[in-house]
């Protein structure tokens, strides 16, 4: 996510995906109520138990009914995550901003697009996405959902990252089938990300950078 949104004087402070992530806080206004949401607020991320119980606590019915599963990282602080698993995200007081998930992981898709170009890394890979996106992603500074396959990186079984997992991905698929880039407030929406990638078996890891936290999540394949 680009900090900048957030104003000139203040850079929130990333922080680390556990089994939800919390994303930064915008600096307090003089006119806020929030008396604990400031420059130098706690950002400390919540639990998923954690931030759905607060989900509850304020009739917040639109994350609190989503199953993240139990908390498992890899060896290097990845969240794993299997196809079907839901992720997400909440503000400092706990308010969902954001969950999704992989609903399924094609091995050498074939691509649809007449423009298409054959792989140059070895094969295409597409996750299909879900997102939904509360009305409370306004509230986060920069107020937007943003996944693409530059996000990504590849790993095999070893744990070696592949250079470049992007490669003649772009163009391997009708527009129509694939993840908008940038999803805003109150949004439902699902498509796939495709990757062209020399590893035929290992793990795909997401930054979440672009979705304000420091962190990531993982899905093997």
């Amino acid at each position: 996510m680009a900090l900048s949104a957030c104003g000139e004087a203040t850079n929130p402070q990333m922080v680390t995906v556990t089994e939800t992530v919390t994303q930064p806080a915008a600096a307090a206004s003089p006119t806020s109520n929030d008396s604990g949401v400031t420059e130098t607020s706690d950002t400390t991320p919540t639990t998923e138990g954690t931030a759905g119980e607060s989900a509850e606590e304020t009739d917040d019915e639109n994350a609190s009914d989503y199953d993240f599963g139990e908390p498992q990282t890899n060896a290097r602080g990845n969240l794993v995550k299997d196809v079907g698993q839901w992720a997400g995200m909440t503000l400092p007081n706990g308010d969902f901003t954001a969950v999704f998930r992989v609903t399924d992981i094609e091995v050498d898709v074939g691509c649809t697009s007449q423009y298409a170009q054959p792989a140059k890394n070895g094969q295409f890979v597409a996750l299909t996405f879900e997102v939904h996106t509360m009305p409370e992603l306004s509230e986060d500074p920069f107020g937007q959902v943003m996944i693409s396959a530059h996000d990504f990186a590849v790993f095999d079984e070893d744990s070696k990252r592949e250079n470049d997992s992007v490669g003649n991905a772009y163009g391997c698929l009708n527009e129509s089938e694939v993840l908008p880039e940038s999803i805003g407030p109150g949004e439902e929406v699902r498509g796939k990300i495709v990757l062209d990638t020399g590893v035929e078996s290992g793990s795909m890891v997401l930054n979440g950078m672009n979705m304000g936290v420091d962190g990531a999540w993982a899905w093997d394949f």
